[in-house]
């Protein structure tokens, strides 16, 4: 049985990379996203409700960190298709998640949301694990995908690069630089940036007391190539 996917935006868009040596105009280049320390999850949190039913799957959770690296909000935005599972994946991060904080564009410890695949499987041996898993398909983590006539030279599609964007308090973004790993050719960064602020619904993250407050996010932008013959 696969995992419902919930509440996952995915856009498919047509653009045309020209020189890659344009100077970007995202400026975030101080903006780093919020980092889990370890892993707060073992083979005790699973429900044991859950365990009786045979109940199995792929969480993916959105955690809102503070500027200290505690979280202090979650939600689902994957489901497993059980409530146990889906619960106990905000439960467990919320209780025991710790993070390095986000930094902002200025370098200061900011409020972040950070997003991760909670996987929810047991089995007596590896083959019957491998088994169980096989049976799902893992959340799609790409944001947008973008397709465009070329990629400048020596990058080889499909070409995943990941937007670290500051987001105002009412869901825009107002800053961004792009990274995939290593160094991102400027025209490639500005064009990540520029799609995933058009097309990527960013949420506002949300204090301790509720109000909206600017925040670090990221959005993973997956490049593709068109066919020679669909290119114009």
């Amino acid at each position: 049985m696969a995992a419902r996917l919930a509440g996952w935006a995915r856009a498919l868009v047509a653009a045309s990379l020209l020189g890659s040596a344009t100077a970007a105009t995202a400026t975030a280049d101080q903006a780093q996203p919020a980092r889990i320390v370890a892993s707060p999850y073992s083979v005790d949190d699973y429900p044991q409700a859950s365990l009786r039913r045979g109940e199995s799957g792929y969480a993916r959770i959105a955690v809102t960190v503070s500027p200290e690296g505690k979280p202090i909000g979650c939600s689902v935005i994957v489901s497993t298709d059980y409530p146990d599972l889906d619960a106990r994946s905000c439960a467990v991060m919320l209780k025991r998640g710790r993070f390095t904080p986000a930094v902002n564009e200025k370098g200061q410890a900011s409020y972040a949301i950070y997003r991760q695949t909670v996987p929810w499987f047991t089995a007596d041996t590896a083959q019957e694990m491998r088994a169980t898993v096989g049976q799902y398909t893992v959340p799609n983590d790409i944001d947008i995908e973008v397709m465009v006539n070329k990629l400048p030279a020596g990058l080889v599609p499909p070409v995943a690069v990941i937007a670290t964007a500051i987001i105002s308090p009412d869901g825009k973004l107002v800053d961004c630089a792009a990274v995939n790993g290593g160094a991102v050719p400027a025209g490639l960064a500005k064009l990540a940036c520029e799609q995933a602020g058009a097309l990527v619904a960013f949420k506002p993250a949300l204090d301790s007391a509720g109000t909206a407050v600017a925040s670090v996010q990221q959005a993973k932008v997956l490049f593709q190539t068109q066919p020679p013959a669909a290119a114009k």
